[in-house]
């Protein structure tokens, strides 16, 4: 009755250089053998024990080091013998967490280009392949060592379609670096599952060893209990315990150099906050470091940070509590835990039904750019555990004063330096005391050192980055990788709203909405929208401060001019908090500049009445909001009525709140 735990089986690969507890069941009280033997048939390492009452046994070995040479493992028990051939000893990193790191090759555009690149090379990727839960037949209570899974070398085109894309670039990435001056193979573990939280990564006896996470889990009503395990009203997949029990008990004995992770969209914005995730965070990193590290002094987590979604009502920043929980771990651990930023990635995803079964509507809480995402995060663990030249970590804020009506930000990490990638920089926002916050400009004063401010805002306190749920492509960076998110004010829960109206160039705005009740149909929808009668275009000729004002004309001249901005979730038009508004025209003398507020069952207008001139035919109308209507803005509208026939055009650009 000799069997092995899943992940021993022919054509594997094992960490180099460590201990390898070759595990798996045998009759009580058995002698259990296990034999390495090199391609010459020379024993490189042996190990034997006593299965246990239980039958189970881990006999230990110490591996060779890394090579191309295929090893052949025996383990016996005086009655049954299995041998497996094939076997390589290089790199192996467990690659866990969900959806995003489950997100396999098949999603991606450019997939081909890599399974071509990788063809050749020495990569292997375990699989966890577990059965398919139901009510009926749930994930196991107990640790199943023997869930299904399988290795796969990198010329199984057919198989690797289906294992994370970001791991096996990760891997791709790593190999010619480990291979410039010897044969080194690496791989991974494949063990995700979409739509599940931290926690079912965690097992039992650990968390029943530890007081503080027992206390932990009962004070958010998730520890684990028998009676508890297959309720009907939630996935049993998703209960703490469940995937450890299923697709990390199966690769018990296994070690790593490290792990990459991509998971925390399960906690955004529900019974975690920052503070927990991080507990249950250097929790995980504990026990997997105890049971998979190689090398438990030298044993890195590398994770993702997680993408702009609908984490909460509009406005509110559960992502940039949460993203904060993987930064702060970092901080506190920087020889355990590494971060890298997603935000800047254009939402790019599968969205068609043929292709994508998982979310047959657009859903990009999954954004396509996971081989972006893996070079980033190989190039991190290229420094940071093989040792090559670079920059450490992405850029940090360190420091922030207040300077007159600036707000001096201070970082390390920078590399190479600071820099904005366009023109302006987005996701980026101070606040004044009463903590509104507005979109903020930026100068780069030295490698390390940013001035930001708001003209509207004469005393800005705080200052926010990538910080808000619903908004992405952030494009701030230090040296080669994106800058870190990050928010100064620590003490009040953060409320921001994107305010893609504020740049006249900025062309779209990422909407959320609703489908079917429960579906996120998500796309990008314009800014500005040309009233009936007018139409708009960027106009990169005049424009006084910004990339492009808006030109809002008219083909006869005949009709007036107009344009409107319509409010979305995460882009509300709440001006209720602000004193007014003003904007600069271009050719706007002798027009009538209005203001009209929409709301579902109202319409206010409001006429621009102040002017100041800013030369070169460029002035700047302000309007007050003395009266506005009752219920939430739903659009706001810019009206130009000109003289007939003599005005054809309008341009807009810098559209401003006044603040109280």
């Amino acid at each position: 009755m000799l069997k092995l735990t899943t992940v021993f089986a022919s054509h594997a690969l094992f960490q180099a250089d460590a201990p390898l507890v070759v595990s798996g069941m045998s009759v009580p009280g058995a002698n259990v053998c296990a034999t390495l033997r090199a391609p010459d048939g020379s024993i490189a390492a042996a190990g034997c024990d006593t299965a246990g009452e239980d039958g189970f046994f881990r006999a230990e070995i110490t591996t060779p080091e890394a090579s191309f040479d295929a090893y052949t493992l025996t383990v016996s028990d005086g009655t049954d013998t299995i041998e497996l051939a094939d076997i390589l000893f290089g790199e192996l990193w467990l690659a866990s967490g969900q959806s995003n790191m489950q997100m396999p090759n098949i999603f991606m555009n450019d997939k081909e280009a890599l399974l071509e690149l990788i063809h050749s090379m020495k990569i292997r990727v375990y699989n966890s392949l577990p059965n398919v839960y139901t009510d009926s037949n749930s994930p196991p209570w107990d640790p199943d060592y023997f869930c299904n899974g399988e290795w796969l070398e990198s010329d199984n085109r057919d198989r690797l379609y289906h294992v994370s894309a970001m791991a096996l670039k990760f891997c791709a990435e790593l190999y010619p670096l480990l291979n410039e001056k010897r044969d080194v193979p690496i791989g991974f573990l494949n063990l995700s599952h979409g739509g599940v939280p931290l926690r079912t990564y965690l097992p039992k006896d650990a968390i029943d060893a530890d007081p503080a996470m027992v206390a932990l889990l009962r004070r958010i009503d998730r520890y684990p209990e028998r009676k508890k395990w297959n309720p009907s009203d939630s996935p049993n997949f998703q209960q703490c315990c469940s995937q450890y029990n299923m697709r990390i008990a199966p690769v018990t004995g296994c070690k790593v150099r490290g792990i990459i992770w991509y998971q925390g969209e399960n906690e955004c914005g529900s019974e975690y906050v920052n503070r927990i995730y991080a507990d249950c965070l250097r929790f995980y990193y504990k026990v997997y470091c105890e049971r998979f590290a190689a090398h438990p002094n030298d044993f890195l987590m590398i994770s993702s940070l997680i993408y702009p979604w609908t984490y909460g009502e509009s406005g509110e920043c559960s992502m940039g509590y949460l993203n904060q929980a993987f930064i702060d771990t970092a901080l506190e651990a920087p020889d355990k835990f590494a971060v890298m930023p997603i935000g800047d990635l254009k939402p790019t995803w599968v969205a068609h039904e043929d292709v994508n079964p998982w979310h047959p509507v657009n859903h990009p809480i999954h954004p396509a750019p996971k081989y972006e995402q893996a070079v980033r995060m190989a190039r991190l663990a290229a420094v940071r555990v093989y040792g090559e030249e670079g920059q450490t970590a992405p850029g940090r804020l360190i420091s922030c004063e207040q300077s007159g009506n600036h707000l001096q930000l201070r970082f390390c990490d920078v590399g190479s330096g600071l820099r904005v990638d366009g023109c302006h920089p987005r996701c980026l926002y101070v606040a004044g005391s009463d903590g509104n916050y507005l979109p903020a400009a930026c100068r780069i004063t030295a490698p390390d050192t940013m001035e930001v401010w708001c003209d509207e805002i004469a005393e800005p306190v705080h200052a926010a980055y990538a910080v808000q749920s619903g908004e992405p492509m952030a494009n701030l960076f230090a040296g080669e990788y994106p800058l870190l998110p990050f928010f100064t004010d620590t003490e009040h829960r953060l409320e921001i709203e994107a305010r893609p109206w504020y740049d006249s160039a900025c062309n779209a705005v990422w909407v959320f909405q609703t489908v079917e009740i429960t579906w996120q149909d998500v796309f990008f929808r314009p800014v500005w929208k040309a009233l009936p009668g007018s139409e708009i275009c960027h106009d990169v000729a005049f424009t006084r401060s910004s990339e492009a004002s808006l030109r809002v004309m008219s083909e006869d001249g005949s009709a007036d001019l107009g344009v409107s901005v319509s409010a979305y979730k995460y882009n509300r038009l709440d001006l209720r908090k602000y004193a007014g508004l003003s904007v600069d025209l271009y050719n706007a003398g002798g027009v009538t500049t209005s203001l009209a507020l929409e709301t579902e069952d109202d319409e206010v207008l409001l006429v621009f009445s102040d002017e100041e001139s800013l030369g070169n035919g460029w002035v700047r109308r302000r309007v007050f909001f003395e009266d506005l209507p009752e219920g939430e803005i739903r659009r706001i509208r810019f009206e130009f009525d000109k003289p007939e026939g003599e005005v054809k055009y309008v341009n807009l650009e810098r559209v401003r709140l006044l603040t109280k």
